[in-house]
Parts: C-alpha cells; sequence; structure tokens
C-alpha cells in the first residue's frame, strides 16, 4: 500500500504563532485518531511545543483539538 507524509499549519496553543505539523507514512484509505506535537513554535519568547489530538480519514486530515 502506498504511503504519503501530511503537514498542516497550526495555531500555537501558547502565543498564537504559525507551527507546523507532521505525519509521516499515512497510508491512503487510513482511519485513525492520535495524538501529535508541533515542530517548536519560531515566533520570539515563545519556542515552545504545542500538542494536538488529530483525526485522519481516508488518507487526509480531517479534525484537529
Amino acid at each position: 500500500m502506498k504511503t504519503k507524509t501530511l503537514t498542516a499549519t497550526v495555531a500555537c496553543k501558547h502565543c498564537g504563532g504559525t507551527v507546523m505539523i507532521e505525519k509521516q507514512n499515512v497510508r491512503e484509505d487510513e482511519n485513525s485518531t492520535g495524538g501529535i506535537s508541533t515542530k517548536m513554535c519560531p515566533k520570539y519568547g515563545c519556542h515552545r511545543v504545542s500538542s494536538y489530538v488529530y483525526e485522519i480519514r481516508r488518507g487526509q486530515w480531517h479534525n484537529f483539538r
């Protein structure tokens, strides 16, 4: 089964800055839920990591909380 990498930008939970999340090896037919952490926030004075619960449906991001 072919896999891909999903990326998205979300708001840092600490300062509201823009940060990236990335999930590798996602199957095209995957349906899953899990936890993921962002990359370090690049905003001056923050530099923190945020955690999100994600949902993937049919190999695409569906929801973050």
